[in-house]
């Protein structure tokens, strides 16, 4: 299992002079754990410090003698060949476990996701330790496929309607016309005109197997959405060998973003296989000669992401942008100035200029498309820079963050205390060691010898998206919708974590590799899994994470609003995101319940109860417009004085009279 041989890395120090920098900006940065508490600004730091200070310490011990051989490179230990075949045959019996979890409790619960987990752990132990001979990775990339199928149609077919808000949006409001009427012209006055692919696809499948749109919806993008990460094997290849190109598959797959975008099956979804795809013909265009098929695929799919979504078109316009400097600097012969000498040059490096074209020609048809994309009664390209500049304006401040607001009196927040900081690290731990890995990494990317422009497209682009991910909220610029963003940063984030995934692998010896790859196949695809963002459906921890989908009973509630009142002419109130799905589902237009600063409701009308808004986590809004997580007592939604208009047991819709005025 040798991968990273002594042979293939350059003598010079560039990449130590990395890890000292890095190692120094930790430094500088862990003093912003005093100014917020936020998990994403006090961990980020300390997984820089730690991976930079590891790959010096890992360096200075194994890589600093001045006579270096093939031998320097260290072999894990193996399991037998039996062991291997029995871990086989237990993943594919607790893959049927999970498939009767699911039907039996008929949702992604605890037991689902611990099991999930466990599999996931498996396929990871499989990659550290069969040995070569024993070693199939289709049998492993087959394992992989079929976890990830379960775990998105386990969520599919188990939450009624959809999951997530927009889901709502594109199928109810864009598709659902566009079905009928049979054209476009739904969507003429919204950004989707200009980007409809997405709705096509659906559209059509439904159409050609003769079923609902929302069978419709799972037979296309869900499908997809379960099998696409295999792409991401093509592209590690390009680094490492078979066994740590699919190690970068099994980590995307269990990525809680990538998960999150694998049942809230909306256009993100379908532009994020399209960058994922786009991102392997940029890999190759700059490693290998391009041939015209090449050419025609990735301006293929660069148009096809553009017609899907305009926040995925953005993300690809930073990936070729990156690519496009990366190329003009060796082009041009400056790496010599930032590493010592020119990249190692032979048959197989791609055109110098060929990912600059397409860069160009990219960029030409995005700003052609938004300058024709309905937006706010303009163009797309029009209102966009008024929107970042209003945005810089009015509400860039350093740690400007978003904060729950306080409770009202009537009100307990929701989630408080000790184990709501748990939580909050619990979300991100996934993250924090897939960043440790990135920079180990990047840091190896700076000292290859092949294929280096390639790997710093890869360490560029991941660094410029933590900018929009991370950098740009913390002084309250959100117009780049940051949350969208973390499954295309996990492309190359696996990838160039797996290269520093398998550095470790073949630096460390002895127990302790083995020990850390033990931790690391049990802990990451469990916290993964069962973070926030993989189960909007069904949160691990409902008391501090919102639930994104909705019980049948609280669905029965939503479609009986319009038969209960259907004349009055007004909204009807209840938490967030529960308004949200109302005029989704062509039912009646929602607001979200209001309190007084002091405690007293305000919103008065029909309002709507369910049991979550006591037990669970959802939003409402406070005297100063911020929405807050709480736990409302059923009394304060639907006093017993009101007019109870509607009960299933799980959901109440009632009347609340506007309190009477007297004249003076």
């Amino acid at each position: 299992m040798r991968v990273l041989n002594a042979t293939n890395f350059r003598k010079n120090s560039i990449d130590v002079n990395a890890a000292i920098v890095g190692l120094v900006l930790a430094i500088i940065l862990l003093p912003l754990r005093t100014l917020s508490s936020e998990p994403f600004i006090t961990a980020i730091p300390v997984a820089l410090g730690l991976a930079c200070l590891s790959y010096l310490v890992i360096r200075r011990r194994y890589e600093s003698a001045t006579e270096r051989s093939a031998a320097s490179t260290t072999e894990l230990p193996t399991v037998s060949v039996t062991i291997s075949k029995l871990s086989t045959a237990a993943f594919v019996f607790g893959l049927g476990g999970l498939v009767l979890i699911a039907q039996q409790s008929n949702a992604r619960t605890v037991p689902f996701l611990l099991l999930a987990a466990a599999l996931a752990g498996v396929i990871l132990l499989q990659l550290f330790f069969v040995r070569d001979d024993a070693f199939s990775p289709g049998t492993v990339l087959a394992q992989i496929i079929a976890l990830s199928v379960v775990v998105r149609f386990a969520s599919l077919y188990t939450t009624p309607g959809f999951v997530g808000v927009d889901t709502w949006t594109h199928i109810t409001l864009y598709a659902q016309p566009v079905f009928e009427s049979q054209s476009l012209s739904p969507l003429a006055s919204v950004k989707y005109y200009a980007a409809p692919l997405y709705h096509i696809i659906v559209v059509t499948t439904a159409q050609w197997f003769g079923v609902p749109l929302r069978e419709a919806l799972f037979l296309s993008m869900g499908v997809v959405m379960a099998l696409f990460a295999i792409t991401i094997f093509g592209t590690a290849r390009f680094f490492v060998d078979a066994r740590w190109a699919v190690a970068a598959v099994a980590l995307y797959a269990v990525a809680d973003h990538v998960v999150r975008w694998g049942i809230n099956l909306i256009p993100t979804s379908l532009g994020l296989v399209f960058f994922v795809v786009i991102m392997y013909y940029t890999v190759r265009l700059l490693s290998v000669p391009a041939h015209l098929r090449d050419y025609g695929m990735i301006l293929l799919f660069s148009v096809a992401v553009i017609f899907t979504h305009q926040v995925s078109a953005f993300i690809t316009l930073v990936l070729l942008g990156a690519g496009m400097v990366v190329q003009l600097l060796f082009k041009f012969g400056l790496d010599q100035t930032l590493f010592g000498e020119s990249a190692h040059k032979d048959e197989e490096k791609g055109n110098p200029l060929s990912l600059t074209a397409v860069a160009v020609v990219y960029a030409g048809v995005l700003v052609l498309n938004w300058s024709v994309t309905p937006f706010a009664g303009t163009s797309f390209l029009e209102f966009m820079p008024r929107l970042l500049e209003f945005t810089v304006g009015q509400s860039a401040e350093f740690l400007n963050l978003i904060e729950s607001a306080s409770p009202p009196a009537v009100a307990e927040a929701s989630g408080s205390g000790q184990l709501a900081v748990f939580v909050s690290y619990f979300d991100g731990m996934g993250y924090f060691i897939l960043f440790f890995l990135t920079i180990i990494g990047s840091l190896v990317v700076l000292d290859l010898r092949d294929r280096r422009d390639a790997g710093l497209v890869l360490v560029a682009v991941t660094a410029i998206m933590m900018v929009f991910t991370f950098a740009l909220p913390l002084f309250g610029i959100r117009t780049f919708i940051p949350s969208r963003w973390y499954a295309f940063m996990y492309a190359p984030m696996v990838i160039v974590g797996s290269l520093g995934l398998s550095y470790l692998a073949h630096r460390v010896t002895g127990a302790r590799i083995v020990v850390a790859l033990l931790i690391f196949a049990l802990v990451f695809p469990g916290t993964m899994l069962m973070a926030q963002s993989a189960t909007e459906d069904n949160p691990v921890f409902p008391d501090h994470n919102i639930r994104y989908a909705y019980s049948e009973s609280e669905l029965a509630a939503v479609y009986a609003t319009a038969e209960i009142d259907p004349a009055s002419g007004r909204a009807i109130f209840t938490d967030h995101p529960y308004q949200t799905v109302f005029p989704r589902s062509g039912s009646y237009e929602a607001g979200t319940i209001r309190f007084s600063e002091s405690g007293a409701i305000e919103t008065t009308g029909v309002l709507v109860y369910r049991s979550a808004q006591s037990d669970g986590a959802t939003s409402f809004e406070t005297g100063s417009e911020a929405l807050g997580t709480y736990d409302v007592p059923e009394s304060v939604i639907c006093p017993q004085e009101g007019d109870k208009m509607y009960d299933n047991g799980d959901a109440h819709i009632c009347r609340v009279p506007e309190p009477e005025t007297t004249d003076a």
